[in-house]
C-alpha cells in the first residue's frame, strides 16, 4: 500500500499545527532542546543499544543512570517504523462520491475526514490510530451514524526514536560548569540540562488537571492561554447530541471532538487539526455546510498550553496517545487531548481486523427504555402507566454505493387499575436500501423524515407519521414512525433539494382503546379537541369506530438554503393528515338532530358510528432561522387547503388554514442554561357554522440546565393556552454520570378547560422514573 501518498494531506496539515504554535512552543523549546540535543549524540563508539525511548527526555535520565553506575552512553537519533491502524468509510467508484461523503460529514461537524485512494476505490480516511481502544470508540460512533461500511488499514509510519547506546569514554569525567548538586554531567557543550514538553488542551479543566497532575509529581509546568482559528459546530443542547455528531463526522472521515461551551450554552463539537490557513477553513466550512451542518462557524476558539519543564536528573514525563508531529512527518492519531511530545505506546494489532479487512455489517441495540409512572389523582381509576422500548439495527454494505439497514422496534404498555390492560406490539423502524451517488442521495423503504425548523409543533411536517400511543410524553422524534417512502437529496453547495414520495398512506399509531392516553375517551364520552356534549357523549360511550386508511400518502418537494447567519427553506406537499379525524356518520347524526335520542340514532345505521377521516391536503409552507442578538430567531409557517372541521349540523366539512410558529432560542448567563421558547398560531379561515376551535394560541418550549460538573440535567417542558386556559409541564431530573445509561425521575401535569389538550388529560397527571440508554 502506498502510505505516504494516503497521508500527503495530513503531512501538510502537521506542518500547519506546528506554524500555529511554533511561535509559543519555539523559545522554550529551542532553549532547552539545543543543548540537550548536542554532544549527547556524538562519540558513539559501539552500537550497543541498551534503551529506546519515543521522549528524548527518558532517553536521557537513562544516561545519568549510567553514568552514576560509572558507564558510558550516548544518544542516537533513528528513525524507525510505527505500526498503525487507519480507519476509513467506503470504498466509492468515483472520487466525486467520496468527497460528497467528505462534505456530508464536514456538515455533521467531521471537519477532518479526507478522500483516500486504494486498490478498491476511493474511500475516506478518518484518522490514524496507536491505540485500539480509541479506534474501536470512533468506529462504532460512525456506524451509529449510519456509516456502516467502514473498514480499517493496517500500515507503519517513520517516527523520529532515540535509542541509548554504549559509548566509549569521554575525554574529561569533570563536572560541567553550573551543574546541580547531584546532577551527573552532559557531555561538554550541553549546555541546558532540561526541556520543555508542550501539551495542547482545548479546555481548561483539562489544562487544569494536567498541570495538577504534573505538580504531585514533582515536575514544574505553567499553563498559557492561546487563540487560533478553528471550525466549531454549535451548539448542542444534550451531550448525547454533540457525540452523535461527533461520531457522524468520523463516518465521513472528519476528526472531532465535543467539549463544554464556555458560554454555558450546551456543546460544541470541534473539529480537530483545524489550525489551517483561511482559505483551507473556508473550503472546509462549505464542505460541512453542503453535507447540512448549516451550524458551522469558523471562529477564534482558545486552547491551554502546558508547558512542562523537565530536568535531567528527573525521571521522564510522557504521556498521551497522539504521535508526536515533525516536520515532513505524517501523524493524526484520536485523543482527548492533543499533545505534541509524549510517549505513545504502541500496539500490533485491532480487535476487529484480521487480514487488514473488516465486517461489512453490524447489528446493535439502536436504544432502550424503560419508565414506570404512577398517577397522582385519586379520582382516577388508573393506578399507573408504565412503558417499555426496545430498537434494534442491522446494517450491511454490500458495496461501496451501497446501504442496507433493517431496524425493528418493540414497544410493551402496561396500565393498572380499571381499566386495566397490558399490550406489546412489534413493528418495523427505519428499514431501506440507500445507494449514494455524486452529490446526491437515494433511499426507498421505511423512513422518518421530519420537515421543519421549530421543536414540538413544526407546521410543515405533515408528511411522517405520528406517534400518538403516549399522547404528548415524548419529544418530538420519539413522537414520529417510520413511514414507507422514496427519497432523492440532491446537493449544491450551499444548497439542497428535497424530495420524498409515501406511496401508501400510513394512519398515526395510536394506542390501545383502554389507554389513557387513546385520543377517544369511551369511559366519559368525549373525543380530543372537541367540547363536551350529553348527546355526543352517549354516542361515543356505546357507538363504534373504524378507520378509513386507504389510499396514497401523498408526496412534497423542499428547497433549503444556507447562508451565513441566515437559512431558510421551502416546501410544497400533497399530503393526507397523520391525525385521525372522527366524522359522525351522517345518518346518525340526522336521526340525533331531529329525535335528540341517541339509543335511536345509535339504532338507525348498520355502519360504524364514528369515522377516523385522513383528508388529503395541499401545503405550502416556508421556515426561516437567524442568528441575531447572541440568540437563533425561528419563524415556521404553512398553509393548508383542506383542514377538516364539524359543522353545527354535525357534518365533516374541510376549510384552509394558516399554522404558524415564532420562536427564539438563547443562552442566558454563564451557566449552562439553555431555553427554547415559541408562540405557535392556528387559524381556520373559515370559521362559519362550525363547532371547532376556530383560532388556538400557545406559548410553548423548553428550558434545560447542567449542573454538578455536567452530571446531572434538569429539563423543563411546557404548554400554556393563551386563548383558553391550558396548561401541560414536564419537570425531569436526570443523573448522566453513567453514559449512555440515564436514569430519571420526572413529571406530566394536565389542566385547562373543556375541549383543550389540558382539559382532556387532567385526570391524568402522573410521576415517573425511568432509565434510557441511546447508543
Amino acid at each position: 500500500m502506498n502510505f505516504p501518498s494516503v497521508f500527503s494531506f495530513r503531512a501538510a496539515l502537521a506542518k500547519y499545527l506546528l506554524a500555529g504554535l511554533i511561535s509559543v512552543i519555539a523559545p522554550h523549546v529551542l532553549a532547552a532542546g539545543a543543548g540537550v540535543a548536542g554532544s549527547t549524540e556524538m562519540n558513539i563508539k559501539k552500537t550497543v543499544v541498551l534503551g529506546e525511548y519515543a521522549d528524548k527526555a527518558n532517553a536521557i535520565v537513562h544516561i545519568n543512570k549510567l553514568k552514576r553506575e560509572g558507564r558510558n552512553g550516548a544518544i542516537k537519533t533513528v528513525r524507525l517504523p510505527v505500526y498503525v491502524k487507519r480507519l476509513e468509510v467506503g470504498y466509492y467508484a468515483t472520487q466525486q462520491q467520496a468527497q460528497a461523503i467528505v462534505t456530508v460529514l464536514h456538515g455533521k461537524g467531521m471537519t477532518t475526514a479526507s478522500v483516500v485512494e486504494g486498490a478498491r476505490g476511493f474511500a475516506v480516511a478518518v484518522g490514524v490510530f496507536l491505540e485500539p481502544k480509541n479506534l474501536l470508540k470512533q468506529q462504532h460512533r460512525l456506524k451509529n451514524l449510519g456509516f456502516g461500511n467502514t473498514h480499517v488499514v493496517a500500515g507503519e509510519m517513520m517516527r523520529e526514536m532515540f535509542q541509548v547506546v554504549e559509548a566509549a569514554p569521554p575525554a574529561s569525567d569533570a563536572p560541567a560548569r553550573g551543574a546541580a548538586p547531584g546532577t551527573l554531567p552532559l557531555a561538554a557543550g550541553d549546555a541546558a540540562a532540561r526541556q520543555i514538553i508542550p501539551y495542547l488542551f482545548l479546555t481548561l479543566e483539562e489544562a487544569e488537571g494536567k498541570v495538577a497532575q504534573l505538580a504531585r509529581e514533582g515536575a514544574t509546568a505553567n499553563m498559557e492561554t492561546i487563540q487560533y482559528k478553528a471550525l466549531q459546530l454549535r451548539y448542542y443542547k444534550h451531550q448525547s447530541d454533540a457525540e452523535m455528531v461527533v461520531s457522524v463526522l468520523e463516518q465521513y472521515g472528519i476528526r472531532a471532538r465535543y467539549i463544554k461551551s464556555d458560554s454555558g450554552r450546551g456543546y460544541v463539537v470541534m473539529v480537530m487539526d483545524t489550525i489551517y490557513d483561511q482559505d483551507e477553513l473556508e473550503r472546509r466550512l462549505r464542505q460541512l455546510r453542503y453535507i447540512g451542518f448549516d451550524n458551522a462557524r469558523i471562529d477564534e476558539a482558545p486552547a491551554y498550553l502546558v508547558n512542562h519543564t523537565i530536568a535531567i536528573n528527573q525521571p521522564g514525563q510522557g504521556a498521551g496517545d497522539v504521535l508526536t508531529f515533525s516536520p515532513g512527518q505524517e501523524g493524526a492519531g484520536i485523543s482527548d487531548v492533543l499533545v505534541f511530545g509524549g510517549n505513545t505506546e504502541l500496539f500490533s494489532s485491532v480487535g476487529q481486523v484480521k487480514d487488514g479487512k473488516s465486517r461489512s455489517y453490524k447489528i446493535s441495540l439502536a436504544d432502550a427504555r424503560m419508565e414506570g409512572g404512577m398517577l397522582t389523582d385519586s379520582k382516577q381509576g388508573v393506578d399507573s402507566s408504565n412503558y417499555f422500548h426496545a430498537e434494534l439495527v442491522g446494517i450491511w454494505n454490500p458495496s461501496r454505493s451501497w446501504e442496507v439497514q433493517l431496524a425493528g422496534r418493540v414497544d410493551a404498555y402496561q396500565q393498572t387499575g380499571v381499566p386495566e390492560y397490558n399490550d406489546a406490539d412489534a413493528d418495523y423502524a427505519d428499514s431501506y436500501i440507500r445507494y449514494r451517488g455524486d452529490n446526491y442521495r437515494l433511499t426507498a423503504g421505511a423512513q422518518t423524515v421530519i420537515w421543519g425548523r421549530v421543536d414540538e409543533v413544526p407546521p410543515i411536517d405533515r408528511l411522517s407519521v405520528q406517534d400518538l400511543s403516549r399522547h404528548m410524553l415524548d419529544d418530538l422524534p420519539n413522537r414520529r414512525r417510520a413511514v414507507p417512502a422514496i427519497r432523492l437529496e440532491r446537493f449544491f453547495g450551499a444548497n439542497k433539494l428535497d424530495v420524498l414520495w409515501v406511496p401508501v398512506f400510513r394512519p398515526a399509531e395510536l394506542p390501545d382503546p383502554q389507554s389513557i392516553w387513546s385520543p377517544v375517551d369511551k369511559i366519559n364520552g368525549r373525543i380530543i379537541g372537541t367540547p363536551s356534549s350529553t348527546l355526543l357523549g352517549q354516542l361515543i360511550k356505546a357507538g363504534s369506530f373504524a378507520e378509513d386508511d386507504d389510499g396514497q400518502g401523498g408526496g412534497g418537494i423542499r428547497y433549503s438554503r444556507t447562508g451565513k447567519g441566515l437559512d431558510y427553506a421551502f416546501t410544497v406537499q400533497r399530503a393526507r393528515h397523520s391525525q385521525p379525524y372522527y366524522e359522525l356518520n351522517p345518518v346518525v347524526a340526522g336521526v340525533l338532530l331531529t329525535s335528540l335520542d341517541a339509543a335511536l340514532a345509535l339504532s338507525s345505521s348498520n355502519e360504524p358510528t364514528f369515522l377516523a377521516r385522513h383528508p388529503m391536503t395541499w401545503i405550502a409552507g416556508a421556515d426561516f432561522g437567524i442568528e441575531a442578538g447572541d440568540a437563533t430567531w425561528r419563524f415556521e409557517m404553512a398553509y393548508l387547503s383542506d383542514m377538516p372541521v364539524t359543522t353545527t349540523t354535525l357534518a365533516m366539512a374541510t376549510t384552509a388554514a394558516i399554522d404558524w410558529v415564532g420562536g427564539v432560542e438563547f443562552y442566558p448567563g454563564e451557566a449552562g442554561t439553555r431555553i427554547n421558547a415559541q408562540i405557535t398560531g392556528h387559524h381556520l379561515l373559515d370559521n362559519q357554522n362550525i363547532v371547532d376551535r376556530d383560532a388556538i394560541y400557545t406559548f410553548n418550549g423548553a428550558i434545560e440546565t447542567l449542573f454538578a460538573h455536567d452530571r446531572w440535567r434538569f429539563h423543563l417542558r411546557f404548554l400554556a393556552g393563551l386563548d383558553e386556559h391550558d396548561v401541560y409541564l414536564n419537570p425531569e431530573l436526570s443523573y448522566l454520570g453513567w453514559e449512555p445509561s440515564e436514569i430519571y425521575i420526572g413529571g406530566h401535569y394536565f389542566a385547562g378547560d373543556d375541549g383543550t389538550l389540558g382539559g382532556f388529560h387532567q385526570d391524568h397527571s402522573l410521576a415517573t422514573l425511568g432509565w434510557r440508554v441511546k447508543y
